[in-house]
């Protein structure tokens, strides 16, 4: 398969039954005329080195990466014409072609770092925002970003814009800024079959909501609580021995419903 020295075996059968000869023989390296190499076209900029595969023929053979030759490149990061060199292995000399890179669209990219963040009085930015393509991740500074509504309990948006000639376009998308965490809860008893439940009160809600967990490990709603002074839960009629509890705050704005992260806590008898 490769080119260079090679050895034929030859083993006897029927009448020459038991003979056996081995005999050396060499793979000369093929010319790269007659070679033909696909033009690579366009490639969006990824903020890191684009290195496109090519694809060579010999006929109506296709040539195989490290086997029958091999690839570098130059001048394939930034905006421009790159160049692929491809150095023969099976094949003796060189051929060459070039692509363009090209300014890529910001809604082409993958924008990640876009959750929930819980209201703690002050603008909230996104901590973990990053533009990437595949695994290359572009540099703050070829992009700007800009917050509204990100002050207050609700829905805050966020949007990025190119900067650099690397980059075209902007894309806004929306995050929740959510009530504070009712912290502290705590199961002050389990006897007679109740479940005393308290936490401490959040100021900037409306009230809470008290999940249990079912046998399928799911937590369903059993109680929702008006009024962020109503910090603390009885459940009722309960006949097992351990119950799993999640409380949220909550707040209405503008008719929808923003739910807090989640305290936990455990009962046992």
């Amino acid at each position: 398969q490769r080119a260079g020295l090679a050895v034929a075996e030859f083993v006897g059968i029927n009448d020459f039954s038991g003979y056996y000869a081995r005999e050396l023989f060499t793979i000369r390296r093929k010319s790269f005329n007659g070679v033909t190499l696909k033009s690579l076209g366009k490639r969006a900029y990824t903020g890191g080195y684009i290195e496109p595969d090519c694809t060579l023929t010999d006929g109506k053979n296709k040539l195989t990466k490290n086997i029958d030759y091999k690839l570098s490149y130059s001048k394939n990061k930034g905006l421009g014409t790159a160049t692929v060199t491809v150095t023969g292995i099976n094949y003796k000399g060189k051929k060459s072609t070039t692509f363009k890179i090209v300014e890529r669209k910001i809604k082409d990219c993958s924008i990640v770092g876009v959750e929930s963040l819980q209201y703690n009085k002050k603008a909230q930015k996104l901590p973990k925002l990053a533009l990437k393509v595949g695994k290359n991740v572009i540099s703050v500074k070829e992009y700007t970003v800009k917050y509204k509504n990100n002050t207050k309990i609700g829905r805050a948006t966020v949007t990025i814009t190119a900067k650099s000639k690397n980059l075209k376009g902007s894309v806004t998308k929306s995050f929740n800024i959510l009530p504070q965490r009712a912290s502290g809860l705590k199961v002050q008893s389990f006897k007679n079959n109740k479940v005393n439940l308290k936490w401490k009160t959040v100021s900037n809600c409306d009230g809470y909501i008290v999940y249990r967990q079912n046998s399928k490990g799911e937590y369903k709603k059993v109680a929702q609580l008006k009024g962020r002074s109503k910090t603390a839960f009885c459940d009722k009629n309960l006949k097992g021995k351990r119950y799993s509890y999640k409380v949220r705050s909550y707040k209405t704005v503008s008719r929808k419903m923003y739910e807090s992260f989640a305290a936990s806590a455990t009962a046992k008898r």
